[in-house]
């Protein structure tokens, strides 16, 4: 076959085409890959000049109390909590400053109670976990947190794990009867 054979040049022809029409869609594919690298490195940039805020203080916390309120309103150390509608139970931590701290509670009920309430609390594995997470400032160098029996609260031992800015500050057990 020579130049001049009409096959060698339809086969020009059609590679000269088809390598046109791919060309498009090639030169966009690379025109995409170096705008993401360059959104990446801007970004990149970003993350790495920008300073993440200071952590909160490091508190040393004196003592971490669980008890009950009674019925003249009084913080009451006790590692038992009746199990009556209303009662008010939860701990408190006294803390060396008045700054603002990131705490978290780990309740384990016996059963999983009927319901769990509050706002910002997160129900875990079988529903029997409570999780609840705050950031907020010591008043008076106390953290505290509460709560209150309901209706269809199981009675028997639980546990309560609590957190001060990441760090476990203790870990107790009470009973509900």
């Amino acid at each position: 076959m020579s130049a001049d054979d009409p096959g060698v040049t339809l086969r020009a022809s059609i590679a000269a085409a088809t390598i046109e029409v791919m060309s498009a869609p090639l030169l966009d594919l690379v025109n995409r890959t170096v705008l993401c690298f360059g959104i990446a490195a801007a970004v990149y940039s970003v993350s790495v000049t920008t300073a993440d805020p200071p952590p909160p203080p490091d508190a040393t916390y004196a003592t971490i109390e669980f008890g009950i309120i009674d019925g003249s309103g009084s913080f009451v150390a006790s590692d038992v909590v009746p199990l009556a509608l209303g009662q008010e139970f939860g701990w408190r931590m006294h803390v060396d400053d008045d700054e603002t701290h990131a705490w978290r509670e780990v309740m384990i009920a016996p059963a999983a109670p009927r319901e769990w309430i509050g706002d910002d609390l997160l129900v875990a594995g079988d529903g029997t976990v409570g999780v609840t997470e705050r950031i907020e400032n010591a008043r008076g160098g106390i953290l505290s947190h509460g709560w209150s029996i309901t209706e269809g609260d199981p009675a028997g031992p639980y546990q309560l794990h609590v957190f001060l800015d990441g760090e476990l500050v203790q870990s107790t057990t009470f009973v509900l009867r």
